[in-house]
């Protein structure tokens, strides 16, 4: 690296310290609240083309700024479900982008503490016609840490459609690794990671946090009518050997 080049580099840092710290995250939170409700009042294409993102990209810069970590966010809530592990180590941001059809594209980012400290943030959803790397189709609304293999991770329930008359609840396990989110796609069976249910059904997942279980009421596919019916089974899911295992 050139002086110059150093000397650029020291500057970009320099302001980018001094603007996290004057930073007015009230007057931010009320910039994206009016943000959200541009954003669900246009019509779809403006919304889907245009607006969504933008709207990413400003709560990504947002997230960014490493004191906006420890900034609740409150009156946000109304439009984005926040949640927060119990080390306050990853906060999860998701919602529901509103692209038209019973299939619901959703936005997840998530900020999170290295083991150096440092803020980070990174995008883990999935939509329907890219981001096919993601790793969750679902808003985020229960968070758990968990202790695997020695390591900490982080059990996350979440909500999602993909129509048809049904609804799903999501179980997704990661861990940070490298500065960066690792899923854990052996700590559970794939077929226990989505559990799909008519509309009307309660899947009522939860978790018990002395009894490291996992819980839900079961439905399979009955191809005979196209749709899923409850089996009147609950499935629970033990913590055994670095996985949730009947």
């Amino acid at each position: 690296m050139n002086i110059l080049s150093s000397i650029i580099l020291f500057i970009c840092l320099s302001l980018n310290s001094l603007f996290s710290q004057n930073v007015n995250f009230e007057k931010v939170e009320k910039e994206l609240i009016l943000e959200f409700e541009n954003y669900i009042n246009s019509d779809y294409d403006t919304r889907y083309n245009s607006l969504r993102p933008k709207l990413k990209k400003k709560i990504e810069t947002v997230l960014e700024i490493p004191e906006s970590f420890t900034y609740n966010f409150d009156s946000l809530s109304k439009y984005v479900t926040i949640i927060q592990s119990n080390d306050n180590k990853v906060k999860m941001f998701s919602w529901d982008e509103l692209t038209g059809g019973s299939w619901h594209d959703m936005a997840v980012i998530v900020q999170f503490k290295t083991k150096t400290q440092k803020i980070k943030t990174q995008w883990i959803d999935s939509d329907i016609s890219e981001e096919v790397s993601g790793l969750t189709d679902a808003v985020q609304y229960e968070i758990n840490d968990v202790i695997i293999d020695n390591k900490v991770h982080y059990l996350c329930f979440g909500r999602g459609t993909y129509g048809s008359g049904h609804h799903h609840n999501s179980i997704l396990i990661f861990s940070i690794e490298n500065g960066t989110i690792q899923p854990c796609n052996s700590c559970i069976l794939e077929n226990h990671a989505t559990i799909q249910a008519p509309r009307r059904d309660k899947i009522n997942l939860s978790y018990d946090k002395e009894k490291q279980e996992i819980s839900f009421n079961e439905f399979k596919y009955n191809d005979d009518i196209g749709f899923f019916e409850s089996t009147g089974k609950q499935i629970r899911l033990k913590l055994k050997n670095g996985k949730f295992s009947e």
